[in-house]
């Protein structure tokens, strides 16, 4: 049970003791570059995290309530860990984003809401410096990616391995220009 709190978490000190912990596996997809510099480096068509890369983890159950709320996510050069165990709820659906924001705060409480949510809040980023995306971390700070695994696609992986295998799909597109100039004497 939940006390009254302005949050909609539920804490996790409830959790049996034969709960079961999910692995976390994140790839980026569908995004080619070239010669860009990003906070992951691009190898073809894949994105590469580096070291230190962290994500978002939003947890929400289908009675509304929110498991986990912009928990970070670290890469630490081979495999993703939470600061604490993400467990396997059978109508949970997990949300994911890169890059990850400490201060961002979402009230929502379904899925579909909080995806929203979060593209709003990376949309006001970007409408602020869109203008100029010369500088590396603006850029890094802009280039919003998003992957969710319903309850329905987890709970068709074996009992015995549940993996949050995230498909991170960028929401902005990244063009880039190189016009000719040409010298007239």
């Amino acid at each position: 049970f939940t006390a009254c709190s302005q949050d909609n978490e539920i804490p996790e000190t409830n959790v049996s003791d034969n709960a079961q912990v999910l692995t976390i596996q994140a790839a980026e997809s569908g995004f080619e570059a070239a010669d860009a510099e990003s906070r992951a480096t691009d190898n073809g068509k894949t994105t590469e995290f580096e070291n230190g890369d962290q994500m978002g983890l939003f947890v929400v159950r289908d009675n509304g309530s929110v498991v986990k709320a912009n928990e970070p996510i670290t890469y630490d050069g081979t495999k993703w860990s939470a600061t604490t165990p993400v467990y396997y709820y059978t109508d949970a659906d997990y949300i994911a984003y890169f890059p990850y924001d400490e201060d961002l705060s979402v009230s929502a409480t379904a899925t579909e809401d909080i995806e929203t949510a979060i593209a709003g809040a990376f949309d006001k980023y970007f409408e602020a410096h869109k203008a100029d995306q010369s500088n590396l971390e603006t850029y890094r700070n802009a280039d919003l990616m998003l992957s969710t695994i319903t309850a329905a696609a987890l709970a068709e992986q074996t009992t015995e391995n549940k993996t949050l295998n995230f498909a991170l799909k960028h929401n902005y597109s990244m063009i880039e220009l190189n016009v000719p100039s040409y010298k007239y004497s």
